[in-house]
C-alpha cells in the first residue's frame, strides 16, 4: 500500500456562512499520515477572533474527501479544548463523502447529542487540538 506524509490547514467554519476569523501565529496547524485509502489527520486551532460562523460549526480543509459509503461516519478526539460552554463529550464526525468534520457533543449527561454553533465559542481566543481517523474516497 502507498504510504504519504504531509500538511494540511484546518480551517473553522459554519456550514450556513463564514466571515471575519483571525487566527493566531501558527494557529492553523495540520498534518496526516496515509496508508492505502487509510488517513489520519491531527492538527490545532487557535483563534484570536472568531468571526461568523452561521449554521453548525465544522473544520474544514481535511487533507482527503471521505469514502462515499452510505453510513460509513468517522468519529475523533478533541482535546485541550478552551471554548465558551460547558460540554459532558466532544466528538468529530466526518460524513461519507467529505472533506471536513462537524464539532458535536453533549452537554448534559443523557442529552441527546448536538453540532456546535457560534454560541459554543468564546468571541476571541478559542483552541482545539484534534485526531481523527477516516477512509479516503478513491
Amino acid at each position: 500500500d502507498d504510504y504519504e506524509e504531509g500538511s494540511w490547514t484546518p480551517t473553522l467554519i459554519g456550514d450556513g456562512g463564514t466571515s471575519g476569523q483571525t487566527y493566531a501565529a501558527n494557529g492553523q496547524v495540520g498534518r496526516y499520515v496515509t496508508i492505502g485509502k487509510k488517513v489520519l489527520a491531527s492538527g490545532y486551532i487557535e483563534t484570536w477572533a472568531l468571526g461568523t460562523l452561521t449554521g453548525s460549526v465544522a473544520i474544514s480543509g481535511l487533507p482527503f474527501t471521505s469514502a462515499n459509503v452510505t453510513k460509513l461516519y468517522a468519529v475523533g478526539a478533541i482535546s485541550g479544548f478552551v471554548v465558551a460552554s460547558t460540554w459532558t463529550w466532544i466528538f468529530l464526525e466526518v460524513a461519507p463523502n467529505a472533506a471536513l468534520a462537524y464539532l458535536g457533543g453533549r452537554k448534559t449527561a443523557g442529552s441527546s447529542t448536538q453540532g456546535f454553533a457560534q454560541a459554543d465559542f468564546n468571541a476571541g481566543t478559542n483552541v482545539l487540538a484534534f485526531s481523527i481517523s477516516y477512509i479516503a474516497d478513491e
